[in-house]
């Protein structure tokens, strides 16, 4: 909850109802009761053959990111989760040789999911940098500890960039695994994280509610953004017609995924359908096994050439050689992006 504001406070805590808040600051004066680890521990030991790994209870509430909306609790048995991480791991090729190095704080899944439970559960080193720092010297921790995987965003990247362009790139040779989710990446990135920092960026495609689905490990160096499912999890396309039945809506499923949202009914009806994740990302099918995410319905523009993200838009103004600067306006009706958008171009004088 570091990053809620008070009345998001109250409104998480009001949904899960908890009975302890652990917190390293003062959230509430006197709404619930102070209880001290000590004295948990004291009043319930665990017993000696206690087989956590057979718990089909639920074992962990997350809160998802809030880009859809107010945040919603995701509820997931931890016989699933960890099914589903060590399958992931499986798919990307992680073992007990390689050094994860995690520059995002521990209060977000992209620490813990992609870093310290991957660690965890494949042996491997786990490095937690400081988030304070710039990229420079972050780019100079990666190489003095020799990592070979982490997992970062797009604007992390892009300051990965930019600081080997300022300061000079450091040898990043180990880092096999140079992994971007939780974002749409850009083929301009793809391109400069090589030529700059000599790294192969891989992207996944994932989400809290679901766990990793897609992922590009081809050692060959694409900018397409075409991935292929993880091993365990179906993927299919829900069409907008019968036109172009490979464009449309991306709809996963996997035995070992999340039981959904809590106390939030009406979004879990939308999101989970029987045994089905909608995920409200257009996708593109290119074949049997390679899928191009093209970005929220609620982000997507409608262009002769077809849909594109207006996450990307500015990138791609830009690489025309006639455009000197760019603007990119989005106007919001509530939470549905209208359907037009003006960009103001200045073009350089002839």
């Amino acid at each position: 909850m570091e990053n809620f504001e008070p009345e998001e406070i109250e409104t998480a805590l009001l949904l899960s109802s908890p009975k302890l808040l652990v917190a390293d600051r003062c959230l509430l004066n006197d709404t619930l009761e102070i209880v001290h680890i000590d004295d948990l521990v004291a009043k319930f030991p665990l017993p000696l053959n206690d087989k956590r790994a057979q718990n089909i209870g639920l074992f962990r509430l997350l809160w998802t990111s809030g880009s859809t909306g107010f945040p919603k609790q995701t509820a997931w048995k931890q016989d699933k989760f960890v099914s589903e991480r060590k399958r992931w791991l499986k798919d990307v090729d992680i073992s007990k040789e390689d050094i994860f190095f995690c520059r995002h704080t521990l209060d977000v899944a992209h620490a813990t999911d992609l870093h310290v439970f991957a660690a965890l559960l494949s042996g491997a080193e786990l490095v937690l940098a400081d988030t304070k720092l710039p990229p420079n010297q972050l780019l100079r921790q990666i190489e003095d500890c020799g990592a070979t995987a982490m997992s970062a965003l797009p604007s992390h990247y892009a300051e990965y960039i930019q600081a080997g362009e300022e300061f000079g790139s450091p040898n990043l040779s180990r880092m096999r695994r140079p992994l971007c989710g939780g974002a749409y990446l850009s083929p301009l990135i793809i391109k400069k994280a090589y030529s700059v920092l000599g790294i192969h960026i891989r992207q996944i495609y994932g989400s809290t509610e679901f766990g990793l689905a897609l992922g590009n490990m081809n050692d060959v160096l694409q900018t397409n953004l075409k991935m292929t499912p993880v091993r365990g999890v179906k993927v299919r396309i829900q069409p907008f017609s019968s036109d172009n039945p490979d464009l449309g809506e991306l709809v996963l499923s996997s035995k070992c995924t999340s039981e959904g949202y809590l106390n939030n009914k009406k979004a879990h009806d939308r999101t989970f359908r029987m045994s089905e994740f909608w995920t409200g990302d257009l996708a593109r099918r290119d074949n049997e096994d390679s899928y191009q995410v093209l970005g929220r319905f609620s982000e997507i523009l409608k262009t002769p050439e077809g849909p594109i993200a207006t996450s990307v838009l500015d990138e791609e103004i830009a690489a025309c050689s006639l455009v000197a600067e760019k603007f990119v306006c989005r106007f919001f009706q509530g939470s549905i992006v209208m359907k037009y958008a003006l960009l103001f171009v200045l073009f350089q004088k002839c």
